[in-house]
């Protein structure tokens, strides 16, 4: 009886996996099919220019915050090394690097030096000193000159930024909060795109 009933649910599954299968392959490409019309109906031939677009601004993107990571470190390692700081080399790099990561990791590049400075040197000078140093080279980068940098590569607003990091970051995590920028540039060009192509098309319909 047990083999009778391992071999009806075999037989059926032999049947039933096919025509899922089958149902599942007409639904993808339907799918595939229908974004792929959709966004040729909407975008035309300006679509092209839209990935272009995005090419370019990935691209600015990455190029900014390299100069920027640059700047930081430059700028941190002469600040650390004037005050006398070891190892300012590697806080340095950890400083700029700090960037890749906005906000979050500026406040996590800042805990390595100040305990170096508390814990091992136990010289409350040299503490104010390095938190001083790292907080005005922060502050300024990141409220003048990287402003100044990122906005010829991408073109959006400062306070939707913000709020794709915060979005992102709640969703992702880290990984959000990385690419909560190119993200929000990515839907600044593409609303930018759409937008006066349905506002076109919405003009029309209102005629008919």
């Amino acid at each position: 009886m047990f083999s009778i009933i391992k071999g009806l649910t075999a037989l059926s599954a032999l049947v039933i996996i096919p025509i899922i299968s089958y149902f599942m392959l007409i639904i993808r490409n339907y799918y595939r099919t229908s974004l792929k019309n959709f966004i040729y109906n909407i975008l035309g031939r300006n679509y092209l220019n839209v990935f272009i677009q995005i090419y370019e601004m990935s691209i600015g993107y990455i190029k900014s915050l390299l100069i920027v990571i640059l700047i930081v470190t430059i700028l941190t390692y002469i600040g650390f090394k004037i005050v006398g700081l070891d190892y300012s080399i590697i806080f340095a790099l950890l400083s700029g690097l700090a960037y890749i990561v906005p906000y979050i990791g500026s406040v996590v590049a800042i805990i390595p030096p100040l305990f170096l400075a508390i814990a091992v040197n136990k010289s409350f000078l040299l503490t104010l000193e390095v938190g001083l140093i790292f907080i005005s080279i922060h502050f300024i980068i990141g409220n003048i000159v990287a402003p100044f940098i990122f906005s010829k590569a991408i073109n959006i607003n400062p306070l939707f930024a913000l709020v794709a990091i915060v979005f992102f970051g709640e969703l992702y995590g880290i990984l959000g909060v990385i690419f909560a920028i190119p993200i929000a540039g990515i839907i600044t060009i593409v609303y930018k795109n759409f937008e006066p192509i349905l506002k076109k098309r919405r003009e029309q319909d209102d005629k008919l």
